[in-house]
């Protein structure tokens, strides 16, 4: 990353007063729209769109089914934010002639193996000590919001700058960059007001809901594309540059372009599950909310409760007292912090198969299919309360 910081900074201080909209050829479009149509079978569809119809065809809605509407119309514009912004990036890059397209696939590579692991910044875990010293309760938890809200907005800044950079840098070089800034291309303007535009949108929404950065939609988008374009040039280094390079960040490809779920194991060993359209998927996690439900939701009957343990349908009732949030307790251990007793039981018991017994949730799988090229995208529908709202989640 260090090596874009000047970049960036070029790129954040080029002040634009331009359309949203960039200048493109015939050829451009037709290429842009060809992904448009290409991500949309892959499952990229216009959600808000379709919520937006359902909201004004029906009017009989009750107002909890509208406010759940309008809730996952504004957060699916994530998904219209991913699948435009990889369009685009595939139009840009195939632009360029033939002696300069294999080093643009290559850094696009690289971008993709970073959009497939793209993650929030972490907010600090502790406040500052001045803070914590403020004498009136009241006085003291606005003052923590206040400074809570301002690293987010920080943080959210910091990532949007960092990822408008490495897509401009990816499209361009990082002497193609600094060539247009210092000849006001009014193109490269036009090109980096969209690329900001969009960047804005999904991440301030991934940043709002830390499940949809779980979903890596752009990740997905743009693995999607640039593995397509690998297989119609039967291009296999760029397809193998991709997943080597994803798999070093810790992220298995297949399991954004393909019909299977891809465990690794112990010994180099690796399981792989084929998925088919409405299949099952159990999910499970060793966090307190995972295993909550799935300790609460079980049989009525004492020889249907008994059959469900012995499948290990349900969790562990007996592990209530050391079953803590997840997220806090890993960043203990990562950061060396003293931990209770209780912490060292619950850590120990979270890395033992007696903690993961059971499941929170069921989902229906979507998979999504490419003749063309064999790819091949998997989804998950399940039913999610987001707290007081609910509706279908997609993920």
């Amino acid at each position: 990353m260090g090596r874009y910081l000047i970049l960036l900074s070029l790129l954040v201080g080029l002040s634009l007063h331009v359309q949203a909209q960039p200048a493109q050829g015939a050829g451009a479009a037709n290429v842009e729209s060809d992904y448009q149509d290409f991500l949309v079978r892959m499952g990229f569809q216009d959600f808000s769109k379709q919520a937006d119809q359902t909201l004004n065809s029906k009017k009989d809605l009750h107002p909890v089914q509208a406010r759940i509407l309008k809730f996952n119309r504004d957060r699916y514009e994530v998904v219209n934010a991913a699948r435009d912004l990889s369009a685009f990036i595939m139009a840009r890059a195939l632009e360029n002639n033939s002696n300069e397209l294999p080093q643009v696939m290559d850094r696009l590579a690289e971008l993709t193996s970073r959009a497939l692991v793209l993650q929030p910044l972490s907010v600090p875990d502790e406040f500052p000590e001045e803070l914590e010293n403020i004498k009136s309760e009241k006085a003291r938890d606005e003052a923590k919001q206040k400074w809570l809200d301002q690293n987010i907005r920080d943080l959210l800044e910091k990532s949007e700058r960092q990822l408008v950079s490495d897509i401009m840098t990816s499209l361009h070089g990082e002497e193609g960059v600094r060539a247009r800034i210092s000849g006001h291309d009014q193109n490269f303007q036009k090109e980096l007001q969209f690329v900001q535009s969009h960047v804005e949108t999904y991440m301030q929404l991934v940043y709002s809901d830390p499940e949809l950065a779980q979903t890596k939609f752009l990740g997905r988008a743009l693995a999607a594309s640039v593995v397509r374009h690998a297989r119609l040039q039967k291009d296999l280094a760029l397809e193998q540059k991709v997943a080597s390079r994803s798999l070093d960040k810790g992220a298995i490809l297949g399991n954004f372009i393909s019909d299977e779920l891809i465990f690794p194991g112990k010994d180099k060993k690796v399981t792989k599950m084929k998925v088919g359209q409405g299949d099952f998927i159990m999910e499970y996690s060793s966090g307190k909310v995972a295993w909550s439900v799935s300790s609460a939701i079980i049989p009525g009957g004492f020889i249907s409760r008994v059959k469900a343990f012995m499948a290990n349908l349900y969790g562990n009732l007996i592990l209530a007292p050391f079953i803590l949030d997840e997220d806090s307790l890993l960043k203990k251990v990562e950061r060396g912090d003293k931990r209770t007793l209780r912490e060292h039981i619950a850590y120990y018991l979270m890395q033992r198969p007696i903690a993961r017994r059971g499941y929170s949730h069921a989902g229906l799988a979507q998979v999504n299919r490419d003749k063309e090229t064999g790819l091949a995208m998997t989804w998950a529908r399940d039913l999610y309360p987001n707290e007081d709202l609910g509706g279908i989640r997609f993920i």
